[in-house]
């Protein structure tokens, strides 16, 4: 019977865990729910940014659970959660913080100096860590800063930095790989420009022996240009004109006989 709301709940893991256990869930993301989720009857699906939803538009009543798994930079989840701290209408929150380098360990300090914060590494937890903020605690906490970086601290010399480094070294792994696959592509392409320009060039070559065959051959074997033909086609006329000019003599002559 408690009020959750799920923020970046597609496909609907979250969503769907809580609504097993009986919660009535807002589940809000701008990618659809998965359908046998979306028509659960205590789930209701806002198909809209998680970054711009506006606490107030929940009404007055209290939220008792905010659960965030948002793919993001650590950065923007905690201007995110803030926002939701500030409104005044939440009891607990559980977040996930997506790691990316080294330099997000001052996030991490940013976020388990909140007071109420326990910031920890889960069994399911890889290249990130699990956010834990509970408003009773908060309220309860004598030196809430000082406790909350004392729990930070283990953290930080236990699992920040091993796997990070670890993620790092996937990362350039990813990025050589990647690299090599470019270049692979382009040399396939140009390969394939290469064979494209070769079989034009064959096929010119083709057509010209073609047409080499079809021209008359001259004495030597060699095919005639066109003006060669047009002499060669005049000198074959000649000595049949001189026929046809002796047979007019012969005549001639005999007549006048």
């Amino acid at each position: 019977g408690e009020y959750c709301v799920d923020l970046g709940a597609a496909p609907g893991g979250w969503t769907w865990a809580l609504a097993k256990l009986g919660c009535n869930v807002v589940a809000v993301d701008k990618a659809d729910l998965d359908r046998k989720i979306r028509e659960l009857p205590n789930v209701e699906a806002r198909k809209e940014s998680a970054f711009q939803m506006d606490p107030a538009s929940l009404g007055t009543q209290m939220i008792d659970w905010l659960c965030c798994d948002v793919a993001c930079v650590p950065e923007r989840l905690l201007q995110l959660v803030s926002r939701w701290l500030g409104s005044g209408k939440v009891r607990n929150i559980i977040a996930t913080i997506k790691l990316q380098d080294n330099t997000e360990l001052e996030v991490l300090r940013a976020f388990a100096s909140i007071p109420g914060s326990q910031v920890k590494h889960l069994s399911y937890n890889k290249h990130e860590v699990t956010w834990i903020w509970n408003c009773d605690l908060a309220s309860a906490t004598t030196d809430p800063k000082d406790e909350a970086l004392a729990d930070a601290a283990p953290l930080r010399e236990a699992i920040a930095v091993p796997p990070l480094s670890a993620l790092q070294k996937l990362k350039r792994a990813e990025a050589e790989e990647a690299k090599a696959n470019r270049a692979k592509a382009k040399e396939k392409k140009k390969k394939t420009k290469k064979d494209e320009d070769d079989d034009e060039e064959e096929e010119e070559k083709e057509k010209e022996r073609e047409n080499q065959q079809q021209m008359p051959q001259g004495r030597l074997g060699k095919p005639q240009k066109p003006q060669q033909q047009q002499q060669q086609q005049q000198r074959m006329k000649q000595p049949q004109q001189q026929e046809y000019d002796d047979d007019d003599d012969d005549e001639q002559e005999g007549e006048e006989k």
